[in-house]
């Protein structure tokens, strides 16, 4: 697949995306989502979000298997993260 026909690949995909965004906020009643964040207390604090490590590996995994520079790229990544977690 040439590097166009991945650009447009992804610009297709980032269009469904924003489109099954924009048709769930569509979805979503004004006075549902107002008793959610006071019963948050305005926002949940972050240490508080879910975290699926499954699912963040994968999704790491993918976006490095599409990345030019692998190898390189990989490496710069999980020092980051190692940094991140210390």
């Amino acid at each position: 697949m040439s590097d166009k026909d991945k650009g447009k690949a992804r610009e297709e995909a980032l269009a469904v995306l924003k489109r099954q965004i924009s048709d769930q906020r569509a979805r979503l009643d004004p006075a549902v989502l107002a008793r959610a964040a006071a019963a948050l207390g305005g926002g949940a604090p972050a240490q508080s979000e879910p975290y699926d490590r499954a699912a963040a590996t994968k999704a790491i995994e993918i976006f490095i298997a599409a990345h030019k520079d692998k190898a390189d790229f990989k490496a710069r990544l999980f020092s980051f993260i190692q940094k991140q977690s210390h």
